[in-house]
């Protein structure tokens, strides 16, 4: 063959490469076999775009879809992380393994978090407002660990002060705590409290007896004694009455009175003397109300 030739045919081949190389890949407008074979995915460096879905590894190979750099974005166009997804995550199993980062669960106020409709059971967010942590029980929301103390709960503490978020009740020191009868009478005060280290007796009283007088006697308005002599005769002697003096009696004569007269007693209680009470034993701790 002419070298003319050879160069001519050499020279026809290589344009049709270039061109084919140089022209930009459409997408196909239609599924095959019907459109144009679309170029392979691996083809160039430029973004590409593909209208359709996407399986891979239909063929089950070790490796399945590798991002070796870049930003993935699922649901959003803009990713702003390693994976970025706009929408829920639903897996069978969650393994997070970092040494230098934490699990950052979802943060809003409380009217955000009360409108999410029908929150499933576990649902975990972080309270913006409260900066605590709540859960939801398949009713309602409830706090995730930390102090789920109640505002106002009473309590000791073997501390010098008191912890964060509890402040002293002044009124209960030196004093016993007990409950109240009437709501009206919360935080009634009453009694004289204890000093440092007292042992004072509880329950002193005092208790006395007194006699204001009292009078007694005997009287007798009148007795007789006689004599029964062989002669049928006696005296009598009249001790009371305006018939007093000594009789002569012919026959048996006997009388006698007695009588309890200006008779009073009287016995009462005062304020006299003392009994000690009983010394209640006990032990001091810092009294405390959650705020």
């Amino acid at each position: 063959m002419p070298k003319k030739i050879k160069f001519l045919f050499l020279f026809t081949f290589l344009a049709i490469i270039f061109t084919l190389y140089a022209k930009a890949w459409v997408e196909p407008d239609q599924m095959p076999p019907g459109g144009n074979i679309a170029a392979p995915l691996n083809t160039g460096n430029a973004g590409q775009i593909k209208t359709g879905g996407l399986i891979l590894n239909t063929g089950g190979a070790t490796l399945g879809l590798i991002v070796e750099r870049g930003l993935v974005g699922i649901g959003t166009n803009n990713p702003q992380a390693t994976l970025d997804v706009n929408g829920t995550i639903r897996a069978t199993g969650l393994n997070i393994e970092t040494t230098s980062n934490g699990f950052l669960p979802p943060r809003m106020t409380t009217a955000q978090r009360d409108a999410i409709i029908s929150p499933q059971l576990g649902l975990v967010i972080v309270n913006t407002d409260t900066k605590k942590m709540n859960m939801y029980n398949g009713s309602s929301w409830e706090l995730v660990g930390g102090d789920s103390t109640p505002s106002g709960t009473i309590a000791y503490f073997d501390l010098t002060t008191c912890p964060a978020g509890w402040s002293e009740v002044p009124a209960a020191k030196g004093r016993y705590l007990v409950g109240t009868q009437n709501s009206a009478n919360k935080n009634l005060t009453v009694g004289q409290p204890l000093g440092d280290g007292e042992n004072r007796a509880i329950g002193l009283h005092s208790h006395g007896v007194y006699d204001p007088g009292h009078a007694h006697g005997v009287y007798d308005p009148g007795h007789a004694h006689w004599g029964n002599f062989s002669g049928g005769w006696g005296w009598t002697h009249n001790g009371g009455g305006s018939n007093a003096g000594v009789y002569w009696h012919t026959t048996e004569y006997s009388t006698t009175g007695i009588g309890i007269y200006g008779s009073g007693t009287g016995i009462g209680i005062y304020n006299a003397g003392s009994a000690p009470g009983t010394n209640a034993p006990y032990i001091e701790f810092l009294t405390c109300r959650k705020n």
